[in-house]
């Protein structure tokens, strides 16, 4: 029986919500103090930032002085919440300072005494916060110690804190705070979702992408058609140029974003990948493809780029992720389908929730530039997914270029193409030599696969997070081009 630790062991995949602020949940300074102990992670209501501080500072010069006692944070969630984590044991508020409307606190910086430069040690003596917009908020506190360089900053704003708090002890000289972590608040967003250790530290830089208004950029989740519509979407960018698609590589042409975070625990074969600062620099027209749910993209995308969502069954996505498990080498996936069905089914697989990420993309069908499409749409009529496609991004087609297109596409064509079919894989070592990364593309496959009794769990799982939407799944088709 293959166990749970599959996430965290094998495929290396993470609840971000099990780490607390650490790593690239995190912003942090060098010169903290190390006395005491951390606190909680105490977060700003979803979806809100710290935009404001107030500090608590003891101001008696006498015995056994603590300087910074507690910082609390100003959240911009409706009902104005504040946020502390551990708080000293001594002191009083002063005035609270917060940045210009519209703004929030990105990066912050620590006056810290280090322990033993004086005969009473205070450690951490005062904050001092910078804005979104690169304005600094004056500091607070006492004056004993030196600042240190600032954290790195949470481009869209800090979303949480946590504090290293020494308690109070008669006995001994009291420092109270020590020092700080900031909740970076992109990667807090990631909360629920299975990724990557290695992809999380890059969720800021995909965040901040900057879209062009000639991009296309291609939204799915795992095995939903995502390498065959992306070569359509490259064609139909690039004025049919079968040429140049049959001598270089889809991941270059179109890249996916993920991929230097997938591929290899090797750092150096990661940077050889075409990793976000790459895409960065591509000329345009490009085609972006990540699996990144939506509200992790840059904020701005739908109001300049065109966006495709693929949709598929889910059914047939739990097999052929499965077999994309089997396949490839990193995962090292060894359990049975129903094993995996059941990862799937409790979000424990990369990118999960699936539910998730297709509601989102759902409810954002009618924006003017999305096209939302299903998988099966154009297993059942490809030419005529091809025609849509193309009227959305505004390109003209003649008979001839349709018919090649249709015929470059059909599956048992594309399956052989090798600027797409990733067989290279296999004499690399990255894939087993047993399956294919583009395997069979059909329709209704997972009855070929399904127990009676995995069919009924799936389909209660189905029904259950659809409930209360109008999202509906095609399973079977009776014809698929």
């Amino acid at each position: 029986m293959t166990s749970r630790l599959f996430t965290v062991a094998v495929s290396l995949l993470v609840s971000i919500l099990a780490l607390g602020l650490v790593d690239s949940l995190t912003i942090s300074v060098t010169n903290g103090e190390t006395e005491g102990e951390w606190g909680p992670v105490d977060l700003c209501p979803d979806g809100s930032r710290a935009v404001g501080y107030q500090s608590r500072n003891d101001l008696n010069q006498g015995i056994d002085f603590t300087s910074l006692n507690t910082i609390r944070l100003f959240c911009d969630d409706v009902d104005a919440s504040n946020v502390t984590s551990t708080e000293g044991f001594t002191g009083q508020f002063g005035p609270g300072r917060s940045c210009a409307a519209g703004e929030a606190l990105s990066a912050f910086q620590l006056r810290v005494q280090p322990n033993g430069a004086a005969a009473d040690n205070t450690a951490v003596n005062s904050i001092r916060f910078r804005c979104t917009d690169g304005i600094e908020l004056a500091s607070a506190g006492n004056q004993q110690g030196t600042f240190g360089t600032y954290s790195d900053d949470c481009l869209t704003g800090i979303c949480g804190i946590q504090t290293l708090v020494k308690p109070e002890d008669v006995s001994v000289d009291n420092t109270a705070l020590n020092d700080v972590h900031g909740g970076n608040s992109i990667n807090a967003e990631y909360n629920d979702l299975s990724i990557l250790p290695s992809h999380a530290k890059n969720a800021e830089k995909i965040y901040r992408m900057k879209p062009r208004s000639d991009d296309v950029w291609l939204l799915t989740f795992p095995k939903c058609g995502t390498t065959w519509t992306c070569e359509l979407l490259w064609l139909l960018q690039n004025n049919c140029d079968f040429e140049t698609a049959s001598k270089l590589g889809l991941g270059m042409r179109a890249p996916f974003l993920e991929m230097p975070y997938l591929n290899s625990k090797i750092q150096a074969k990661r940077e050889m990948l075409m990793n976000v600062d790459k895409v960065e620099q591509l000329p345009s027209p490009r085609v972006v493809r990540p699996h990144t749910p939506i509200h992790l993209l840059p904020p701005t995308l739908f109001d300049i780029a065109k966006v495709v969502y693929v949709a598929r069954n889910p059914k047939d996505v739990i097999v052929s992720y499965y077999f994309h498990h089997k396949l490839i080498k990193l995962h090292g996936f060894t359990g049975t389908l129903e094993e995996f069905a059941q990862f799937f089914m409790d979000d424990e697989v990369y990118n999960a929730p699936f539910f998730t990420h297709i509601l989102e993309a759902w409810s954002k069908r009618e924006h003017p530039n999305m096209h939302f499409m299903f998988f099966e749409d154009m297993k059942k009529n490809l030419r005529g997914e091809i025609e849509k496609v193309a009227a959305f991004l505004g390109k003209t087609l003649s008979e001839d270029e349709l018919v090649k297109l249709t015929e470059h596409l059909k599956f048992d064509n594309f399956k052989t193409n090798e600027s797409v079919n990733n067989e290279g894989g296999k004499k690399t070592g990255a894939l087993n030599q047993e399956g294919n990364f583009i395997r069979k593309g059909k329709t209704g496959d997972w009855k070929n696969h399904f127990s009676p009794e995995l069919n009924s769990r799936i389909d209660a799982w189905i029904e259950k997070n659809l409930a209360g939407t109008d999202l509906k799944f095609v399973t079977e088709l009776d014809y698929q081009d």
